[in-house]
C-alpha cells in the first residue's frame, strides 16, 4: 500500500494494525504531535466523505492498494468547525421548527461536530444538546463559541486575562476556609466555579502555546499538579468536608497558583 500525505510519498510501516480505522488512529496520533489532523482521504483513488468514512473503518487494509490522506493544521480545522457551529446557532433561531430539525440532523452528521467532540468533548457534548433542545437555546452558547474561536486567534491574548484574573482567585483560595467557617457557601462556591474555569482555559490554551512553538515546560508540572488537586478539592466539597477543601485552598492551591502566575508572567510580555 502506497500511503501519500499533501501528496507527498511516505514510508509508512504497517505494523499491528489491520483495517482502516486502525492505521487512521495511529496516524492521527501522529499527525497530531506535528500539529495537524486529517482533513480529506481518497482510497484506491477515490475521495471519502466526511458522511462516508466511517463506513469505511472496518475496511481490510490488504484491499487499499493508495492511501492518500490530506493533512491540514488542526487550529484551522478546530476555528472552521467553530465557525460552522456559530453559524448554525444563529441559523437555527430564524427558521421554522422543521428546518431547524434537518440543520440539526446535518449538524451531527457533520465533520465539524466530529473534530469538536474529538477536541473538546464537554464542548462537543454542550453544544449537541442545545441543538438538540426544541425550546430556547441555552443562553450565552454564542459566547461560548466565541471565547473558544478567540482562544484560537489569540491564544496569547486570552492567556493575558486569566493572568489577570488569578490575583482574584488566589485570594478566593486563600479566603475559602474563613468562608466556609462564616457560612458564605455562595460565595465559596462561586470561587470554585471560578478556579474550575480559569484552569480549564489553561489547558485549552496548552496545545496552542505548543503548537506556536512556546515552551511550556514551566507550565505543564504545575497544571498537573493543580488539576490533580482540584479534583481532590471537589470530592472534598461534595462530601462536606470543609475542613479538607479549606487546607487544599490555602496551603496547595493558592501557593501552586502563585507559581502559575509567575511562569505565565514571561509567555506573555509581548503580547
Amino acid at each position: 500500500m502506497q500511503v501519500t500525505i499533501n501528496g507527498n510519498n511516505t514510508d509508512l510501516v504497517i505494523e499491528t494494525e489491520k483495517n482502516l480505522g486502525e492505521l487512521l488512529a495511529n496516524l492521527e496520533l501522529w499527525l497530531e504531535d506535528r500539529g495537524f489532523s486529517v482533513s480529506g482521504l481518497s482510497v484506491n483513488g477515490d475521495s471519502v466523505s466526511a458522511e462516508g468514512l466511517e463506513q469505511l473503518y472496518s475496511l481490510d487494509l490488504a484491499s487499499i492498494k493508495t492511501l492518500d490522506v490530506l493533512a491540514s493544521s488542526w487550529v484551522e480545522l478546530y476555528h472552521q468547525a467553530l465557525q460552522d457551529a456559530l453559524q448554525l446557532v444563529k441559523q437555527i433561531q430564524e427558521v421554522s421548527f422543521q428546518e431547524r430539525t434537518e440543520l440539526v440532523k446535518a449538524w451531527h452528521n457533520s465533520a465539524s461536530m466530529r473534530f469538536i467532540m474529538d477536541r473538546d468533548t464537554e464542548l462537543g457534548q454542550y453544544l449537541n444538546s442545545a441543538f438538540t433542545n426544541q425550546g430556547a437555546l441555552h443562553n450565552g452558547l454564542e459566547s461560548v463559541i466565541l471565547e473558544r474561536i478567540g482562544e484560537l486567534e489569540n491564544p496569547l491574548q486570552a492567556a493575558k486575562a486569566v493572568q489577570m484574573l488569578l490575583s482574584e482567585i488566589i485570594q478566593r483560595m486563600e479566603n475559602l476556609p474563613l468562608d466556609l467557617q462564616t457560612g458564605k457557601d455562595r460565595q465559596a462556591m462561586e470561587s470554585l466555579q471560578m478556579f474550575s474555569v480559569i484552569m480549564s482555559k489553561l489547558f485549552r490554551l496548552l496545545p496552542l502555546f505548543s503548537f506556536m512553538e512556546i515552551n511550556t515546560e514551566t507550565l505543564k508540572p504545575l497544571l498537573e499538579e493543580i488539576g490533580s488537586t482540584l479534583q481532590e478539592l471537589l470530592t472534598a466539597y461534595e462530601s462536606k468536608d470543609t475542613v479538607l477543601v479549606g487546607d487544599l485552598a490555602e496551603y496547595e492551591i493558592a501557593p501552586r497558583l502563585r507559581s502559575l502566575q509567575e511562569a505565565l508572567e514571561p509567555l506573555i510580555a509581548s503580547t
